[in-house]
């Protein structure tokens, strides 16, 4: 994808102040997009850059009960996350310059539409050579916008690793998009992707948070599960090949190892980080 073709009418400035910042913090090191006329000049520096997307849409937690705020997160993860400061040593490259932040998507009066418009964005910035790409939302139903636009910039099978105290695989019923429905859709969308489920890891699954039925799918469609338990032993697992008694993070890596070596794999993974974990 050439940079002038990337979907700049999907995207919004960023809309903190910059300019009150401390020297050294990582925002003044980063390019952000926080005038309208600047966007077309930073799309030409994306390759091999740490990419920002924002996502300030909650309206699928709502229609899930859950409980609003999230489309704040964008703006309150740049507020902590500029004013981290950017240290080095001796005469390293400073961290900050690495990141590029694109601004937020403009949200549609659907939110299936919305979900396009942020696949769009992700596909361009990976396609221009972006080395990742951070949407930070939003409800969690744009897991599956994100990895829409993931899998376009790719080939073959693309796992999911999601940090989750709940599936979110619960069904599209009346064609309503809520923020427990993304990795149902993915498996539903793009089975082939995912392999079916097989290439869904979820972590920290807790069991009176979800129900049977989606205790089910899961089992049944091969979802790998870390299910965090209270007690003495704090993990059990489910769909892993490994022993019982190894840490999450050795499952997790027998877990990768796995999908990297079959002769279909992408060669990238996707990770989703709930923060209900």
């Amino acid at each position: 994808m050439s940079p002038s073709k990337f979907p700049f009418h999907h995207l919004s400035p960023v809309r903190i102040n910059v300019s009150a910042l401390r020297e050294e913090m990582l925002g003044t090191q980063m390019t952000i997009f926080s005038q309208a006329d600047e966007l077309s000049h930073i799309v030409e520096q994306l390759q091999d850059r740490l990419v920002i997307i924002g996502i300030p849409d909650d309206r699928g937690v709502a229609l899930n009960f859950g409980h609003g705020g999230a489309s704040g997160g964008p703006e309150s993860f740049r507020q902590a996350f500029y004013r981290l400061y950017d240290t080095r040593l001796s005469d390293a490259a400073w961290f900050g310059a690495q990141w590029v932040d694109l601004g937020d998507v403009v949200l549609a009066d659907d939110i299936a539409e919305t979900h396009a418009r942020l696949a769009e964005v992700v596909h361009a910035a990976l396609s221009l050579g972006a080395r990742r790409v951070h949407v930070v939302g939003g409800g969690h139903d744009f897991s599956f916008g994100s990895y829409s636009g993931h899998l376009r910039s790719c080939h073959g099978v693309l796992p999911i690793v999601n940090f989750d105290g709940h599936f979110d695989l619960r069904p599209v019923r009346g064609g309503e998009i809520n923020s427990g429905t993304p990795f149902r859709r993915v498996i539903e969308n793009h089975p082939q992707r995912i392999a079916s489920g097989r290439a869904l890891c979820e972590i920290g699954i807790q069991r009176e948070r979800n129900p049977q039925s989606l205790w089910d799918y899961a089992l049944a469609q091969g979802v790998s599960v870390a299910e965090y338990c209270a007690g003495r032993h704090p993990w059990r697992y489910w769909n892993f090949s490994s022993k019982e008694n190894r840490t999450v993070e050795e499952h997790l890596n027998d877990w990768i190892d796995h999908w990297s070596s079959q002769k279909d794999f992408s060669g990238s993974l996707h990770l989703s980080l709930d923060l209900d974990v």
